[in-house]
């Protein structure tokens, strides 16, 4: 019992610690610009904002297939990579081609908000295929809310709750999994 407790409270400081932090995906790298100048840049011209950025760093490892790294983005403020995070669809509508087909900005997650949000779209996906909607998305018909419905209407974390409930920790390890009570399984 000792380990749930640890671990909830681990993915809790973890949760804390990123909570400033967003994710650029798609970005390339650009001759004779700085990440941080290229970053900053696109939040003030797709999010017509201007904000501190504290840290750029791309993230991962290259990949084979020419993608560029995501950047990690830690901002001077929670409430900035949070209008950031519910405004990223404003980059679909952009009038640069190469934003609106190829870069995504999402929230830092957590390992088990990652498991979570897997669950919540595979879920959706399910109820899509089950009950399609002659004219329209049949995922609205989904049993979860809808992800950004209203300020109060938060089903990731919501999720996360439920499942840190049933959360498991491995002796030696400070990674933890979740066990579900569906029959869906997370990859590990």
């Amino acid at each position: 019992e000792q380990n749930v407790v640890t671990a909830i409270y681990e993915d809790q400081l973890d949760r804390e610690r990123r909570a400033c932090n967003v994710i650029l995906t798609g970005m390339s790298p650009m001759l004779g610009v700085t990440d941080q100048e290229a970053v900053k840049q696109l939040i003030r011209q797709e999010f017509n904002m201007s904000t501190v950025i504290k840290r750029v760093l791309r993230i991962g490892s290259a990949t084979q297939s020419g993608q560029p790294k995501p950047i990690l983005v830690t901002l001077a403020s929670q409430k900035d990579a949070e209008y950031l995070s519910e405004h990223a669809k404003k980059l679909r509508r952009s009038a640069v081609k190469s934003i609106r087909d190829s870069v995504y900005l999402n929230r830092d997650l957590t390992r088990t908000e990652q498991q979570a949000a897997y669950y919540v779209l595979r879920h959706r996906r399910r109820e899509a295929r089950k009950t399609p909607r002659p004219g329209g998305n049949a995922s609205s018909r989904s049993s979860l809310p809808p992800t950004g419905a209203s300020p109060g209407h938060r089903p990731l974390e919501q999720a996360v709750v439920v499942l840190q409930a049933e959360v498991h920790s491995q002796p030696g390890r400070r990674s933890f999994g979740v066990n579900l009570t569906d029959t869906d399984q997370f990859p590990q």
